[in-house]
């Protein structure tokens, strides 16, 4: 458990940076969270979704949020808040089937697990997105349902196995598609 309790008002409005790896997250009522934090990684974490939520919610001046490898006890993830000022999001390899997150100054977006879910990201100004499919995808939901989740983006890198059918053989070939947007 990442002891809250050691963290007093003054604290935890100090920090700018945090990295928390292998611990589970539970912040008490009154936890009024982390104003300044810029940079948020989270690997490993347990936490409900509604904690995480709240604790997102208090980092307004957040830039940078990575979660990886991390047990939500829920399937979403929701920030009801704007974030503002949220430049690079990562979501790797996390059980989640819905993200809705309003941060319209992303500019990179990075994801890798099993299909996207993804209600399309209002980032009016993302530059770049990185999605690896750990399961198999068509090539007709990379074609139709990508640029509608990213419909302004510059960049957007595929990475994923298609299933080919060949005959009466079906073929497993991994691809990378890099779509570019003038």
């Amino acid at each position: 458990m990442f002891p809250f309790e050691l963290l007093d008002g003054k604290a935890a409005s100090c920090l700018q940076q945090i990295q928390l790896s292998f611990v589970s997250l539970k912040p008490p009522t009154q936890f009024s969270g982390f104003p300044k934090l810029k940079k948020l990684s989270l690997h490993l974490v347990q936490v409900i979704a509604k904690d995480l939520q709240g604790l997102l919610s208090s980092c307004s001046n957040l830039e940078w949020l990575s979660i990886v490898r991390c047990n939500l006890n829920d399937d979403e993830l929701k920030v009801d808040c704007a974030l503002y000022r949220l430049l690079y999001l990562r979501i790797a390899n996390c059980e989640i089937s819905k993200i809705e997150m309003y941060a319209l100054k992303l500019k990179t977006f990075i994801y890798e697990g099993a299909q996207l879910p993804v209600d399309p990201i209002q980032a009016q100004e993302l530059e770049v997105a990185d999605i690896v499919f750990k399961g198999d995808i068509t090539f007709q939901y990379a074609l139709t349902v990508l640029p509608v989740v990213f419909p302004s983006v510059q960049n957007l890198t595929v990475h994923a196995n298609l299933g080919l059918q060949v005959g009466l053989r079906k073929l497993r070939k991994s691809i990378m598609m890099t779509i570019s947007y003038l």
